[in-house]
């Protein structure tokens, strides 16, 4: 059965049941040049990529889920179904309570439905990457990350086991630009290593995803192991790891603590929904 409920390509919206997967959305969207940008690991669920936040390498240039979302339909926890924003673009109308759910891991409501946006082909992508060791693709990302005349969709580094790192950007757009883009980036990748690759790095669907401060990500890098694998991307800050390198997560600031508890009692007072803990 399909999970698509509704598709405009001529408004570039699409509406999908909870449980549709990415890869339906892509192959009715296919033929129609259109795309929803968000590429997390795997093959996730719309409700699982809106409920745990899921995204992938391009999310620097893309955007993540809550970016593509125009609205949905939900019940909280004790079965009252309600809608948030709508099928349109310019939706103003009421609390943008949608965006709540973007990371809700299922403790608010549970997702019935929801209304995508979906963004053309670009009309170019290529991709320049380079091996080299880990300080200096981290160096190189950096640079590639405060060049202001640079405007990658996505900035990637990779390692698996002891092998050396890659680094690695991509640019997508009108094909002057892309290949201006992609000539500049060539001059930084040069001088970590010789470019070598016009893809980025795989995105393991066994890896899970931790985003920190941008400051924060080449000392979280340099901290893993010699031998653990990894995908990071730059300009969100985002590290993936197996499960088992993932940190324990840091106690939540007093006030926020204290605002998630207020809306766990609003959206689910009889606590029929996951715990905050157990999420």
């Amino acid at each position: 059965m399909s999970g698509i409920l509704a598709y405009e390509p001529r408004d570039q919206v699409i509406s999908v049941a909870a449980d549709c997967r990415l890869s339906e959305i892509a192959k009715a969207a296919a033929p129609h040049h259109q795309t929803l940008p968000v590429c997390p690991p795997g093959d996730p669920t719309v409700s699982e990529v809106v409920m745990e936040d899921l995204f992938g390498l391009a999310a620097g240039g893309h955007g993540r889920i809550r970016d593509w979302l125009l609205g949905i339909e939900a019940t909280t926890g004790d079965g009252a179904a309600f809608t948030a924003g709508g099928r349109v673009v310019k939706n103003v109308t009421g609390f943008d309570l949608m965006r709540l759910a973007c990371g809700s891991r299922g403790t608010l409501m549970t997702l019935r439905s929801a209304h995508l946006r979906l963004a053309a082909d670009p009309a170019a992508r290529r991709v320049v990457g380079a091996r080299c060791g880990l300080d200096a693709a981290l160096q190189t990302a950096e640079r590639l990350r405060m060049d202001a005349s640079l405007r990658p969709v996505s900035i990637a580094l990779s390692r698996r086991g002891q092998g050396a790192c890659l680094v690695a950007a991509a640019f997508e757009g009108a094909p002057a630009a892309v290949d201006a883009q992609y000539a500049a980036a060539s001059g930084v990748l040069e001088a970590a290593g010789d470019p070598v690759v016009d893809d980025l790095p795989d995105l393991p669907g066994d890896l899970r995803a931790r985003a920190m401060a941008p400051s924060s990500l080449s000392c979280a890098v340099q901290d893993l192991a010699a031998d653990t694998d990894f995908t990071a991307e730059a300009q969100v800050a985002a590290l993936w790891t197996a499960a088992s390198e993932q940190p324990e997560p840091a106690s939540p600031h007093p006030a926020a603590a204290r605002l998630t508890a207020e809306l766990k009692r609003v959206f689910d007072p009889g606590s029929a929904l996951p715990a905050l803990e157990d999420a």
